[in-house]
């Protein structure tokens, strides 16, 4: 009768370590899972924040454009990858349009995309109201000019 009792305990031995193993095994994968959740949430956040960029740049862009071109209405401005040190490139649409709300104001609107992914991407929209420049006559032209008064009748 000893020789079983001796068996049982090893059996049992085995079947404890065994249920270790698989708690172990447990841990490990959740532990996977995760990293894998936080890398996810970290190059979502790194897309956002690149969008963000890319976005305040376009506006940038655009108030520039404005100031040389007051006839641009806007471009869909393309980067590649090469441009990001990475695999992804980014698009930005660039629109511009008289404000609904006064005449005299400009609506830049951008949205931007990174990755250019239809996908898997990060978009940010912005928009700023910018005020027409007035055209400005050339230096002495106001001394050769003379205002025009209209005549009175007789």
């Amino acid at each position: 009768m000893k020789r079983f009792q001796k068996q049982d305990r090893r059996g049992a031995a085995i079947v404890a370590i065994l249920v270790c193993f698989i708690l172990a095994g447990a841990i490990f994968v959740s532990l996977v899972r995760s990293a894998a959740v936080a890398r996810d949430a970290a190059r979502r956040d790194h897309w956002r924040l690149q969008a963000e960029w890319l976005a305040e740049a376009a506006l940038e862009r655009a108030i520039a454009r404005v100031d040389l071109d007051a006839e641009y209405a806007g471009e869909t401005w393309t980067l590649g990858p090469e441009q990001f040190a990475g695999r992804r490139g980014a698009a930005v649409t660039i629109a511009v349009e008289p404000s609904a709300d006064a005449p005299d104001k400009l609506s830049i609107q951008v949205v931007a995309d990174f990755p250019d992914d239809p996908r898997h991407r990060c978009r940010c929209r912005k928009e700023i109201i910018l005020e027409r420049k007035e055209s400005v006559a050339p230096k002495g032209d106001d001394e050769t000019r003379k205002p025009e008064t209209p005549e009175e009748p007789e």
